[in-house]
């Protein structure tokens, strides 16, 4: 897995690659920097990672007003997989239908 993770902040913003893939927005609970338990917040796909973090952290553009409202801020992470354009969908589609993260409007077919 090609996995990467940043804090969720407009500084970290700018480690985020101008490419297309895959996204997750986690709250993660840590011990001492530990991780000890994550939820998947948001699920995304985007032809440009870097551009799309940016929206989720502007409060004026936001296209998902649940990450917006999150109020322990810096719990949250940003994780990104780099994959070619024509791959996001496919991938986005399987990881909200087995992660079900609380924000998602696009749902692929599932309730919750």
């Amino acid at each position: 897995s090609n996995w990467r993770s940043t804090a969720f902040s407009r500084l970290a913003r700018e480690t985020v690659p101008e490419r297309p893939g895959v996204y997750a927005i986690l709250r993660v609970n840590r011990v001492l920097g530990l991780p000890m338990a994550a939820e998947a917040i948001y699920i995304g796909k985007t032809k440009n990672l870097r551009r799309r973090m940016g929206s989720h952290l502007d409060p004026a553009t936001a296209h998902n007003e649940h990450v917006g409202s999150i109020q322990d801020r810096e719990a949250l992470e940003f994780w990104c997989n780099l994959m070619p354009g024509d791959q996001t969908t496919a991938a986005e589609k399987i990881l909200i239908q087995i992660i079900k993260p609380t924000a998602n409007k696009v749902r692929y077919g599932i309730n919750l």
